[in-house]
């Protein structure tokens, strides 16, 4: 009884000590498993060098996703800055109409009304700057957030790099710790890659799938700036929050909004019936393809994924859902040790299952 109280002990102690690195731990473990066939054959290349092709794989993610993030964000810091600065200069001058001037057209009678249903015509801009104090909260919540956010990322691309390096070792390691047969816990490992790997490259197919999409649907509408935000559209398919449909639905209103009808209901009825069902048919039936599960059961682990944990929720919800089946398995079959062993070939992944019958 003691034992088992000490054992509860110390799991509730790595909790609190692990928790606050689980999702940049789980991330990197995802990274890791998707590109540990890469850094063999890289590797092998640089003259058996694991740690140099680490760090160039490591590098490439920066490349891959921290660029085109900042480059987007330096874009949309840079026009919010400038409609800011118009929008004072038209406050000062005029002001509530001078604002209402800048909407487009089809607004203006709108909030022309609006405007004198309330006592904002009266406002001045020394009122306007009065709160000082509640966007100084507001400025410190998104700049915690951005904090938190990069220490996060810092975080993650550390443990991809070593995870690059030593899984191999790391997972030898957890087979001989763990209180399950060696087989048992390979098999498991490997699961886990193959769910890693499925889901994350399904979903990158996925958002690429839309971009295409939506880049048509751009050229067609002849929206400004398509390839721009085509790039933006990407990014943005790996949110499930937002999505690619999210996106190509926001530009349609703002064409319509700004007189071009035709434009805007087309590119709103576009991204409704082709961009954002995109999503709900590619992903699945790629996931479904690659882990031979039944297209309910990834539909309905996604969601539920995403529902409870939010975007990670859609790695970890096919990630428990295969996992769980991986122990009916075992259990069902009374695997051995004998029934998977550890591949060290250079260019094997963690580990392969062997066919013993």
């Amino acid at each position: 009884m003691f034992f088992l109280v000490l054992v509860l002990a110390s799991i509730a102690a790595l909790l609190v000590v692990v928790w606050p690195l689980s999702a940049a731990l789980f991330l990197a473990s995802v990274l890791a498993s998707v590109l540990h066939p890469w850094q063999n054959r890289l590797a092998r290349r640089l003259g058996h060098r694991p740690r140099v092709a680490a760090g160039l794989l490591t590098v490439g993610v920066v490349v891959a996703l921290v660029v085109p993030l900042a480059i987007i964000g330096a874009v949309v810091v840079d026009e919010v800055t400038q409609w800011v600065g118009t929008i004072r200069i038209a406050f000062e001058q005029a002001g509530i109409e001078g604002v209402i001037e800048l909407l487009p057209e089809r607004l203006r009678g709108i909030t022309r009304a609006l405007v004198e249903r309330t006592p904002l015509q009266n406002v001045q801009l020394g009122d306007v700057s009065a709160p000082g104090g509640r966007a100084a909260a507001v400025f410190g919540g998104v700049l915690g957030a951005t904090t938190r956010l990069v220490i996060q990322t810092v975080l993650m691309l550390v443990m991809l790099f070593f995870l690059l390096v030593d899984g191999r070792a790391l997972v030898s390691w957890l087979s001989e710790v763990m209180p399950l047969p060696v087989g048992q816990f390979r098999e498991l490992v490997h699961e886990i890659q193959k769910v890693s790997h499925s889901v994350l490259v399904s979903s990158l197919a996925t958002a690429a799938v839309q971009t295409v999409a939506a880049l048509a649907g751009f050229l067609i509408a002849r929206v400004p700036h398509p390839f721009f935000f085509s790039l933006v559209t990407f990014f943005f398919a790996l949110i499930p929050v937002i999505g690619a449909g999210g996106i190509t639905f926001f530009l349609g209103l703002m064409l319509l909004l700004g007189g071009r009808l035709l434009a805007g209901g087309f590119l709103v009825a576009w991204a409704i019936l082709v961009v954002g069902l995109a999503d709900n048919l590619v992903k699945p039936l790629l996931i479904r393809a690659d882990l031979r599960l039944h297209g309910a059961v990834v539909f309905f682990s996604l969601l539920g994924g995403l529902l409870a944990l939010g975007p990670i929720g859609l790695l970890v919800g096919p990630m428990a859902v295969t996992l769980f089946l991986a122990l009916m398995r075992i259990q069902k079959r009374g695997t051995t040790t004998s029934d998977l062993v550890l591949d060290t070939s250079p260019s094997g992944s963690y580990v392969h299952g062997a066919t013993a019958d």
